[in-house]
C-alpha cells in the first residue's frame, strides 16, 4: 500500500510534516488567487553524497564494526529517494505546464524495513554488524549528549509504514528513479573518499556506553564543554549573519572579502 498525492491531505499530529502541509496549502491558495504556476515536490527520505542520512550512519557503523541500533518499528517500511533523482525531478518540472497546480511525491521505487536496508548495506560494504532495537534514545541522552541530525549512534526509522507512490511524477515529468542498490553503492564510495564526511558520524565515548563502563569525569566534562562551545558558536553565527557591519565585510559563506 503506497500513499499517493490523491489521498486526502491531513494535518496529523503536528509533527515535522505539519509546517510543510501548511506551506503547501498556502501556495495552492495563492496560486488560485493570483493565477500562479505552482508545483509542489515532496522529497521522501533523501540520501546520497554530501548528506547520506541513515545510510551514512549504517555504513559508518559497519565500517567500524559497531552494532547498528535502530529506533522505531522493525516492521515499518520506507522507500527513500536518491538525491540525484530529486535534482532530476526539480529540473523536469521547470516550465512543465502539465505539473502546475499539482503535488508530486519524490520517493524511490524500492521499499525496505530497517533490517532489509541494513542487509543491503552489509552486502555493499562487505562488512556485518549486529542489528539491535531500542525503545528510545535514553541510553545515550541520559548522559546529556546531543547529536547532530542523523549523526548519533541510533538510526531512527518510522513507527508506521512510510511508503509513498511515485507514479504521478514518472508520468507527468518523466523522472526515472535510480535503483536503491546502485544509489547506496555511489553513496558508500563517496563516504570512503571523504573521510571528514565519514567521521561526521563518529562519537568518541560510545565504546564506554556500549560496554556500560563508568564514564570518567574527564569525559563527561569534555562532552559538556563541546556542547557549550557548539551552542555559542551557533549563536555567534546567527548574530554575525544579522549584523550589517559584518554582512558588508564578509563574503559568501562567511569568507572575509579581499581588500582592494
Amino acid at each position: 500500500y503506497r500513499v499517493s498525492e490523491l489521498h486526502s491531505r491531513q494535518y496529523g499530529d503536528k509533527g515535522a510534516g505539519y509546517p510543510k502541509l501548511l506551506a503547501e496549502n498556502l501556495l495552492f491558495d495563492l496560486a488560485k488567487k493570483k493565477s500562479l504556476p505552482v508545483t509542489v515536490l515532496r522529497p521522501h527520505g533523501v540520501f546520497g553524497p554530501v548528506d547520506p542520512c541513515q545510510s551514512g550512519q549504517v555504513f559508518y557503523r559497519l565500517h567500524n564494526q559497531l552494532p547498528i541500533i535502530g529506533c522505531g518499528n522493525r516492521n515499518a517500511r520506507l522507500n527513500p529517494v536518491y538525491v540525484e533523482d530529486v535534482v532530476s525531478g526539480i529540473i523536469n518540472i521547470i516550465h512543465n505546464e502539465k505539473t502546475f497546480g499539482k503535488s508530486y511525491n519524490l520517493s524511490g521505487d524500492s521499499e525496505f524495513t530497517l533490517t532489509e536496508f541494513v542487509n543491503l548495506c552489509q552486502e555493499i560494504s562487505g562488512s556485518s554488524s549486529q542489528l539491535e532495537y531500542v525503545a528510545d534514545h535514553i541510553p545515550y541522552t541520559k548522559y546529556g549528549i546531543e547529536f547532530r541530525r542523523h549523526a548519533g549512534p541510533i538510526t531512527d526509522w518510522p513507527k508506521v509504514d512510510f511508503v509513498c507512490d511515485n507514479t504521478r511524477i514518472k508520468l507527468d515529468a518523466n523522472v526515472q528513479f535510480t535503483p536503491t542498490e546502485e544509489a547506496l553503492k555511489k553513496t558508500y564510495s563517496w563516504l570512503l573518499q571523504n573521510h571528514r564526511a565519514f567521521h561526521y558520524f563518529k562519537f568518541g565515548g560510545e565504546q564506554l556506553i556500549l560496554t556500560q563502563t563508568k564514564i570518567p569525569i574527564s569525559t563527561r566534562i569534555e562532552w559538556l564543554v563541546a556542547k557549550f562551545i557548539s551552542h555559542y558558536l551557533d549563536r555567534a553565527k546567527v548574530i554575525l549573519k544579522n549584523t550589517p557591519y559584518f554582512d558588508k565585510i564578509l563574503g559568501p559563506r562567511g569568507v572575509l572579502r579581499k581588500s582592494r
